[in-house]
């Protein structure tokens, strides 16, 4: 009896933001489980649709890789009768079971952006290394301000408040940097060299949600910080007062 090769199927789905538009360009891999193979890759087209044609009958995971500036809202399986059920409906990834000349449809994905907050403190004093044991700065009484920067772009200003704190909000993930100084329009300039009215900057860092303090230890007035949906990631920890945090809207 002459062999006869399974006839291949296929699995589809779609890939939207939680207000139901579609997102283009998003990778998607179909996993055999088996290391030693290639598995397939495919990209979703300007509808947010994507499809893995000529697929041999088994068993497989569709994974999604998130677009950048997006979390994953829920992951949902089509109802014919897979083998393994979806049990973790937002982990970026839908088993599937092909049958025999099958079109898995409606494995679909849904992601949303995710939003940040960036902000802290500016104190007065020598290095602080606990956001805490510091005077903060008086921002009614003295024109200082911190200028979110992306590259050389502005992204925005915000004067310091009575109780030296500041805060950006509905922020995209990236990577950013916060610079103080004395002008309004956010000039971008070291002030180790510039007194800023009473004060000079003696150090600077960052403060993670465990407010662990981190930072370059150089008092330039600028504290790097990127920021993802996942994770947040400052300068070199260091011994230098912490001047920023990030949370999450979504």
């Amino acid at each position: 009896m002459p062999f006869t090769a399974p006839l291949p199927g296929s699995v589809s789905g779609s890939v939207l933001d939680n207000m139901g538009n579609p997102l283009v360009g998003v990778t998607l891999t179909l996993n055999d489980g088996n290391p030693n193979t290639v598995d397939p890759i495919v990209v979703t087209d300007m509808t947010g649709a994507y499809t893995f044609p000529n697929v041999i009958p088994g068993e497989y995971t569709v994974v999604e890789t998130n677009p950048a500036g997006y979390v994953s809202t829920s992951d949902s399986q089509s109802s014919d009768g897979d083998t393994t059920p979806n049990t973790n409906s937002n982990d970026d990834s839908i088993p599937v079971t092909v049958g025999q000349g099958e079109d898995d449809v409606a494995n679909n994905f849904v992601d949303e952006t995710c939003l940040l907050e960036i902000g802290g403190t500016v104190f007065i004093g020598s290095v602080i290394t606990d956001g805490v044991n510091g005077t903060p700065v008086n921002g009614n009484n003295y024109d200082l301000y911190v200028t979110l920067l992306k590259g050389t772009t502005k992204v925005g200003v915000k004067k310091i408040a009575g109780n030296g704190t500041y805060l950006f909000t509905n922020v995209a993930p990236d990577t950013y940097s916060l610079v103080i100084g004395n002008d309004v329009a956010g000039s971008n300039f070291a002030p180790t060299a510039v007194s800023l009215t009473t004060y000079t900057v003696v150090g600077e860092g960052g403060n993670v949600i465990s407010n662990v303090a981190q930072g370059d230890g150089t008092a330039d007035g600028r504290t790097t910080i990127t920021a993802n949906c996942t994770s947040i990631t400052y300068e070199t920890p260091s011994t230098a007062k912490p001047s920023a945090t990030a949370t999450y809207l979504n």
